[in-house]
């Protein structure tokens, strides 16, 4: 029974370095395990022009006092989850998405699929919106001097809205829906 009673302190100090042994090795495996992989870097949604850089001079044939032609528009980056886009194009605007002095193009319910806009809007599934002139097609600024404002908001919806919308209406919309924005500028 003696023999017993002093085994039994010998047995226990045997399992707990033994299971300090498996503590430790356990800590070095994890150790030579590589971290994992650093996320992917988020696309950063852009928007962009063949005619003009940011902050470049814009097209004489864009301007109202001349050709008139909306100008060629290009993104990429689009957030996750982007149901459709709008366009706001202004002069004379903050970054701001409720001021502007003139508004020369109001475009919504862009597909989520559409990446440009060229020359024109037909089959694209898109809705031209009210412009400071009473119409609802492009009218591009003129030469003032003023900056002109291009703002692509990508939306998780469409806005349904009827076609003709005021720049107010499809503003007020937007609220709530916003998954991010882009801006391309150009001095007139």
């Amino acid at each position: 029974m003696t023999h017993r009673r002093q085994l039994w302190p010998a047995l226990v100090a045997v399992l707990l370095l033994l299971g300090c042994h498996d503590t430790a090795a356990a800590k070095k495996k994890k150790k030579k395990v590589p971290p994992s992989a650093p996320p992917a870097p988020k696309a950063e949604f852009r928007l962009s022009s063949p005619s003009f850089g940011n902050g470049g001079e814009f097209p004489s044939d864009n301007r109202g006092d001349e050709d008139n032609m909306n100008p060629a528009l290009a993104w990429e980056g689009a957030p996750k989850n982007t149901q459709s886009f709008v366009l706001l194009v202004d002069s004379g605007a903050d970054d701001g998405a409720d001021a502007a002095k003139a508004t020369h193009w109001v475009v919504y319910d862009i597909p989520k699929e559409v990446s440009e806009l060229r020359d024109e809007l037909s089959g694209s599934g898109a809705s031209d919106g009210m412009t400071s002139f009473g119409s609802t097609y492009y009218q591009g600024p003129s030469a003032d001097g003023s900056m002109c404002t291009f703002k692509l908001y990508a939306l998780s919806t469409r806005l349904e809205l009827p076609r003709g919308a005021s720049r107010e209406a499809v503003v007020a919309a937007m609220k709530g829906k916003i998954l991010g924005r882009a801006t391309l500028k150009a001095k007139v």
